[in-house]
């Protein structure tokens, strides 16, 4: 609930990049600058493998100040927060349909 909160509410601010971490399975993390302070923001394998975000380099986040965080602006919220409430009806389905069966 909260990057779909601050996709849909939160401020177009400026960051800069700091430094790059490391590539993990599913993507990796940069450090950024934002309103003088630090944030760690997660990023795409495709994007931390081609090196996409320099150290130095400018870039566009949306920043809720309710929550203090930052995101990028292309992330896809609406496909995670299905997922979500997926993963939490299906197991209470089967689990109403095993105690119907009994």
């Amino acid at each position: 609930m909260r990057d779909y909160t601050i996709m849909t509410n939160g401020e177009e601010k400026v960051a800069y990049v700091l430094s790059n971490g490391n590539c993990g399975r599913s993507g990796g993390t940069i450090q950024v600058l934002c309103e003088d302070k630090a944030y760690s923001l997660n990023i795409g394998i495709n994007e931390c493998i081609s090196g996409k975000y320099k150290i130095g380099n400018e870039i566009r986040v949306l920043y809720g100040i309710q929550y203090d965080y930052i995101l990028l602006p292309q992330e896809n919220v609406i496909v995670g927060l299905y997922m979500s409430l997926a993963f939490f009806f299906l197991p209470l389905y089967c689990l109403y349909k095993l105690i119907k069966n009994n």
